[in-house]
C-alpha cells in the first residue's frame, strides 16, 4: 500500500520523524535506484532503523516553506518552522517535544484551520494566529487540561 508520494530532485531530502523524538533524513540521491518491476527500497532499512517506528515523513526541498504542526496527547499544540529541520545533519535529536506523546505531526505549506474536539468542548484553531516556536517548545493548550482529545478535523 502506498502511503505517500513525493516528486523531488536529487538534492531534496526525505525526513522521517520517529517515535523516539528523533528525525532521520536522507537525500534522495542517496537512496539506491531500483528498476520498475521491483518494489523499491524499504525506508526503515535504508535509514538503519532497528526498533524505532516512523510516525510521519515529509519531503524537504531547498525552497520549502511552511511549518510542521505537532499536537500532543496532553492537549498542547506547537507550530514548528520548517527551517528548524533544514540543517546539515542526518539525525536530528529532539525534533519535537518529548514530554507528551505526539498524536498529530504533519507538514503544512500554508496556514489552515483545525477543529479539535474533546469530551465536552471543541475549538477551532487557525494556525495563522500561532507563532512558530522551536522544535522542543511545549506548545500552547488547545483544550483545557481536563478534556480528553477525541478528534482532529480540517475546517474549510
Amino acid at each position: 500500500k502506498i502511503i505517500q508520494e513525493f516528486v523531488a530532485d536529487g538534492n531534496s531530502e526525505v525526513a522521517c520523524f520517529l517515535d523516539d523524538c528523533t528525525c532521520r533524513k536522507i537525500k534522495i540521491k542517496d537512496i539506491p535506484e531500483s528498476n520498475a518491476n521491483s518494489l523499491g527500497e524499504y525506508l526503515p532499512v535504508v535509514l538503519g532503523l532497528s526498533n524505532q517506528k516512523i510516525i510521519s515523513s515529509m519531503l524537504i526541498k531547498e525552497d520549502t516553506d511552511g511549518f510542521v504542526l505537532a499536537i500532543y496527547r496532553n492537549n498542547k499544540i506547537n507550530k514548528i518552522n520548517i527551517n528548524e529541520y533544514k540543517i546539515n545533519r542526518k539525525i536530528i535529536e529532539k525534533c519535537y517535544n518529548p514530554d507528551s506523546k505526539v498524536v498529530y505531526l504533519k507538514y503544512h505549506n500554508k496556514d489552515l484551520k483545525l477543529k479539535i474536539q474533546g469530551n465536552k468542548k471543541s475549538v477551532v484553531i487557525n494556525t495563522s494566529d500561532m507563532k512558530s516556536k522551536g522544535r522542543t517548545a511545549v506548545g500552547v493548550y488547545a483544550l483545557p487540561k481536563e478534556e480528553k482529545m477525541s478528534r482532529i478535523t480540517y475546517v474549510k
